[in-house]
């Protein structure tokens, strides 16, 4: 084994100085692995946006793993799935999906909220983030955490519960996935909150309506064009207890991935193909620094040049793959 590695990455006498992998069989070996590579990348990205069924059914969890892995980072608390605020994701999502919209407020003027409120979730905090035209899961976990907004609502300390849908659909005349990412840190009280849609013009608050109690006035924490985030002012006595209880110390619960490897490479084929391309690259940088270094008086300029245009070669794959698959994602 060593010696087939010897004779392929390393330059010495016995290969005359140039390793294999630089070879002119190496080279078209390597051009056809990093365009095989890059072709099958491009097929299971269109595969996914035009046949959302499959990744629609295993996104929620890898999303859900992606966006703990990134608490974790920042030492804060797993999010616990929440199978009603899925629900309230798996509406909002078909109802943008059926009337072809992409807004955390309906055209009708439903606001993120309605969703909570009409499967039944009472939250003192709530959050959303939305987005599409994307085929790779990774993809929107980043766009997400490069915005300072979506970014705050994964990092929110308030939130302790996720939700998350995916439904295939067809946005601006291209099919794609429709993903909301639902936080929410459930309320003290017990009632069943419905929602009355009305809504005080031109005030960041909304009225909610519950049976036999008053009404809860949401105060919005942050909102723009990229995210959503509020926090219900519920009664004295409720808001106290709730105080009492964010006081309590939090105790970190590490987070095991719900998530199959298989699922996380189905849903990521991106990032799978562009970190595979990357290591071709730095292997052919390797073996060519190793050619320039270790046998310096024994240079070949061909068999360096092929090593130069391989590693052109893999960057444009790289960046051609991101060009493609990944400058079209939306998030709101």
């Amino acid at each position: 084994m060593w010696c087939v590695m010897k004779r392929v990455f390393f330059p010495h006498h016995e290969n005359d100085h140039v390793p294999h992998l630089l070879r002119e069989a190496g080279v078209v070996a390597i051009v056809l692995i990093s365009v095989g590579i890059f072709g099958l990348s491009l097929f299971q990205s269109y595969s996914i946006r035009t046949n959302g069924e499959g990744l629609a059914a295993i996104l929620p969890a890898v999303l859900t793993d992606l966006a703990n892995a990134d608490r974790g980072v920042n030492n804060l608390e797993t999010l616990t799935w929440n199978d009603t605020l899925a629900e309230a994701a798996r509406l909002k999502a078909e109802h943008m999906a059926e009337h072809g919209y992409f807004s955390h407020t309906s055209p009708e003027g439903l606001s993120p909220w309605y969703w909570f409120y009409r499967v039944g979730y009472s939250f003192r905090y709530a959050g959303e983030n939305l987005a599409v035209n994307f085929s790779d899961s990774a993809d929107v976990e980043q766009a997400w955490m490069n915005s300072p907004g979506h970014r705050a609502n994964i990092l929110n300390e308030h939130f302790t519960e996720i939700g998350i849908s995916a439904v295939p659909g067809t946005f601006q005349g291209r099919p794609t996935i429709f993903v909301v990412q639902l936080f929410g840190s459930p309320s003290q009280r017990q009632e069943v909150a419905t929602l009355v849609s009305e809504q005080v013009a031109g005030a960041e608050t909304e009225v909610i309506a519950t049976p036999a109690v008053a009404p809860v006035i949401l105060e919005t924490i942050a909102e723009d064009e990229l995210f959503v985030a509020v926090e219900a002012q519920s009664s004295d006595a409720e808001a106290s207890a709730e105080e009492n209880a964010d006081g309590e110390d939090a105790t970190l619960v590490e987070y095991t991935p719900s998530s199959t490897v298989f699922e996380r490479l189905a849903t990521q084929p991106a990032t799978g193909a562009r970190g595979l391309l990357i290591a071709i690259g730095l292997l052919v940088a390797i073996v060519l620094l190793l050619m320039v270094v270790i046998e310096i008086k024994k240079q070949s300029p061909r068999h360096i040049v092929y090593g130069v245009i391989l590693l052109i070669l893999v960057a444009l794959l790289v960046y051609l793959d991101y060009l493609i698959l990944s400058k079209d994602v939306l998030v709101l």
